[in-house]
């Protein structure tokens, strides 16, 4: 540090200047430093490729980001910045790049066939891009979730070697399709058991239908526990004929 220090003392004793770096190479460290600022939440993911740009000589610059850019992976177009003899800002240009952006993911070591437990030893993380992805990847952060929950299946085949999706796993469900379970059915301090059979599958918190065949009426529940449901409303009370 103190050598190029030296070298540059020396340089501005003799009236010479330092050569300004390439304006490429000037841009790419103007947009590590924008995009830092402007999403501090990912530093270290973002890896921006300068595709073209279009600007006036000058020694200074600026890049700033157009307005309302909430996510700038992909395609992303700033506006080049200089300043003019009288020290002003103003728009000098234009620089397109594309945004890379990198994640932990989780990939299947092995193939996954649908509504099949899924061993954690069949999966891995794997840190790659993440950009052309069509739909959300499955996280760590997101997996450790599930399997509180319990152990998980596979919503559908997944082919070993490929990035899950945020949805491809769940826990087993509370309530299966055609299942006995009971209703709470709780209404102006009365509380009632009512057994019933679930007309579709869901998880914990989840809304369905049930029949009664006690009273031939369908309610609306919603799933508290494995076998077990509050009621919600009657959909379709029973009427004799």
């Amino acid at each position: 540090m103190m050598r190029l220090l030296w070298i540059i003392g020396l340089l501005q004793v003799l009236g010479l200047r330092p050569a300004a770096e390439p304006v490429d190479v000037r841009l790419r460290h103007a947009i590590d430093s924008l995009l830092a600022e402007a999403f501090p939440a990912l530093v270290g993911h973002l890896e921006p490729r300068l595709v073209r740009y279009q600007a006036a000589e000058s020694d200074r610059i600026q890049l700033r980001l157009p307005p309302a850019v909430d996510d700038p992976t992909g395609s992303l177009q700033v506006e080049i910045w200089a300043p003019d003899a009288r020290g002003a800002w103003r728009k000098a240009g234009w620089a397109l790049f594309y945004v890379a952006r990198y994640d932990s993911v989780i990939v299947a070591r092995q193939a996954l066939r649908r509504d099949e437990p899924v061993d954690p030893s069949a999966l891995e993380v794997v840190w790659q891009e993440t950009t052309r992805l069509r739909t959300p990847p499955l996280t760590p952060t997101r997996l450790r979730q599930l399997q509180r929950q319990g152990p998980l299946l596979a919503v559908r085949f997944v082919a070993a070697g490929q990035v899950l999706r945020a949805d491809d796993l769940r826990p087993p469900y509370a309530v299966q399709t055609g299942e006995t379970v009971w209703m709470h059915y709780r209404r102006d301090g009365i509380l009632l058991r009512l057994r019933c059979q679930a007309r579709a599958a869901g998880f914990v918190g989840d809304e369905i239908e049930l029949y009664a065949p006690q009273t031939r009426a369908t309610y609306r529940g919603r799933i508290v526990a494995p076998g077990l449901v509050e009621w919600i409303a009657t959909l379709q009370p029973y009427e004799p004929h």
